[in-house]
Parts: C-alpha cells; sequence; structure tokens
C-alpha cells in the first residue's frame, strides 16, 4: 500500500493512542515498563519500506508516528 497523508496521520494516531495506553497502564500500576524499543529508523532502510512502517520517512525526516510515539498529539494527525 503507498503511503498516502491520510494513512501516515492514521499511523501516527495508532501511535499516540498506543503510546498513551502504555503510559496510563503504568500510572496505574497494571503494567510496569523500564524502557521501549523501535527497531529499525527510517523507511528507506526498513526491510518493509512499501509499508513506510518506521518513525522517519525515506529522507529521515518526522513523520506523524514518530510525533504520536512522542506523545506530541497536536502533530501527530489528530
Amino acid at each position: 500500500m503507498a503511503a498516502t497523508d491520510e494513512n501516515l496521520q492514521e499511523q501516527g494516531r495508532f501511535y499516540y493512542d498506543l503510546i498513551n495506553g502504555l503510559f496510563e497502564r503504568v500510572d496505574a500500576g497494571l503494567v510496569k515498563m523500564d524502557a521501549l524499543t523501535f527497531w529499525g529508523f527510517s523507511d528507506s532502510l526498513s526491510w518493509r519500506r512499501e509499508y513506510s512502517p518506521m518513525l522517519y520517512d525515506k529522507s529521515t525526516q518526522p513523520k506523524y508516528a514518530y510525533y504520536g510515539a512522542m506523545q506530541m498529539k497536536e502533530l501527530a494527525g489528530y
């Protein structure tokens, strides 16, 4: 699937919701989490590059997903 602004925004919202949910569970004492690891760096270096899965695009610019992961909701595609 080719990356479109629409599905990249959806990816940003997904990362935001996923990590926000983890933080909520940590804060509530339901989950113990010491670290969160992302494998890979930019879409151009990913073995799944056709799906644009990483936090940075092929030019190593942050995507909506990066801002979602960083919990910057206003830049995460909302």
